[in-house]
């Protein structure tokens, strides 16, 4: 986990650009902890874990429940009737005139949906679902709306981002029931000072999983470089870099990375840049 990073990669000839990019805020994969971790590192500042999970009091201990790390995923599997959840730590946005969030949510198994056994808008047990919820400046949650716009004329629908699908005449009024196999939820537009993320999952079946993966705090702000050329040239003895610039604010110098697989760079040199002009 790293805050913040910013990332800037030229591949092709920019012909007065304005250069947008990705600054990564706050960022969990979970590929540094093994199977079974229920709680984050302390990998940022304030002091204090950087996530912590619960919800689900039969899944400590028990080997055919789960709501932890699996497979470098959080991975719910048949928590029963309990709600589990996941939430960050606060993440500073200061600065920042809009951030977006991301999170990969998947599934496998048969969820079921709000109307297992009628479509009568009222039927809610043994529903599956993950539902996605955020708050600013410590204010009150909320949460993402059914994200993928299955519901159609069926209210309670609307009460989950993500919910299983009964299939034909059921729920979302589709003909099979798919659920909704693999998405990525991404809010944006959101100002502020502070952000937190609250993931919460619900199945009851032992083949029934759902997992959160790659959650992603990030912002765009303009780079304060208008490009005009870009070029690199091979020569007998390296790569000639040309480029040329349309305006520069309080622009102190460009650097210069190398890479030998197009992931890690290093530095190698500095260029001067022309301030404000």
């Amino acid at each position: 986990m790293r805050c913040p990073k910013l990332v800037l990669t030229v591949i092709f000839l920019m012909h007065g650009l304005v250069s947008y990019p990705q600054i990564i805020l706050w960022e969990e994969d979970f590929s540094t902890y093994g199977n079974g971790v229920s709680v984050g590192g302390d990998n940022n500042a304030p002091v204090g874990p950087d996530w912590i999970s619960g919800g689900c009091s039969s899944c400590p201990g028990s080997t055919s429940d789960w709501w932890e790390v699996r497979s470098n995923r959080m991975e719910a599997r048949d928590i029963n009737d309990e709600i589990g959840f996941w939430q960050s730590e606060v993440v500073d946005i200061t600065g920042f005139t809009t951030v977006s969030f991301s999170v990969d949510v998947s599934e496998t198994g048969d969820l079921e949906g709000p109307y297992l056994f009628a479509d009568n808008c009222i039927e809610e047990n043994n529903q599956d679902y993950a539902d996605v919820s955020y708050r600013i400046n410590g204010g009150p949650w909320t949460k993402v709306i059914n994200y993928l716009g299955w519901c159609g004329l069926h209210n309670s629908c609307n009460a989950h981002t993500l919910q299983g699908d009964d299939g034909s005449g059921q729920g979302d009024c589709r003909s099979s029931d798919v659920d909704w196999n693999s998405t990525t939820v991404i809010v944006s537009g959101l100002t502020g000072t502070t952000l937190e993320i609250l993931l919460e999952v619900r199945n009851s079946a032992g083949n029934e999983y759902i997992r959160f993966d790659d959650i992603e705090v990030f912002s765009f702000t303009p780079l304060p470089v208008q490009w005009g050329e870009f070029t690199g040239t091979m020569t007998d003895i390296g790569v000639d870099l040309e480029w040329s610039t349309l305006s520069e604010v309080n622009n102190d110098y460009f650097t210069i990375e190398r890479s030998m697989d197009g992931m890690h760079f290093h530095p190698i040199a500095e260029v001067a840049g022309h301030g404000n002009s």
